[in-house]
């Protein structure tokens, strides 16, 4: 819950990576801490909106597979 992440991060600064859960969202307005996301858990809104908007949701595939690619090396 929001009041667990609150706590467990109340006296850090820094970066987290998180999965995009909820709670998590709060630690956006603590002073010295940034939120950065998964980009696993990104693209699978990409993959819906293939559906819906196919050539920009393509795109953005492509280009979260550079940044695949780049952590490979």
């Amino acid at each position: 819950s929001m009041k667990v992440a609150l706590e467990l991060f109340k006296d850090y600064q820094g970066a987290i990576q998180t999965d995009g859960y909820a709670a998590y969202g709060t630690l956006e307005k603590i002073k010295g801490i940034i939120v950065i996301y998964c980009w696993a858990h990104a693209r699978r809104y990409f993959e819906r909106a293939l559906k819906h908007d196919k050539a920009r949701a393509e795109y953005a595939m492509t280009i979260i597979g550079m940044l695949y690619d780049v952590e490979r090396i």
